[in-house]
């Protein structure tokens, strides 16, 4: 009975650092998320499409 609690709480320890671990590498990804700036040379007859599409892109990336 104290092997099984003695593996249980290497077990949980184990957990609980990784889980701390890997709370810190999301939140340090996000911080090197970086603006991306696109230039787009088109007709001025697609004006109003590159419009629509930038509004759709800007929606779907806004965080």
């Amino acid at each position: 009975m104290q092997t099984y609690l003695r593996a249980g709480i290497v077990l949980l320890s184990i957990l609980l650092v990784l889980v701390a671990c890997s709370n810190t590498e999301n939140e340090n990804r996000q911080k090197k998320k970086k603006e991306v700036h696109i230039t787009i040379s088109a007709a001025v007859s697609l004006k109003e499409s590159l419009e629509e599409i930038e509004m759709i892109y800007v929606k779907d990336h806004q965080r």
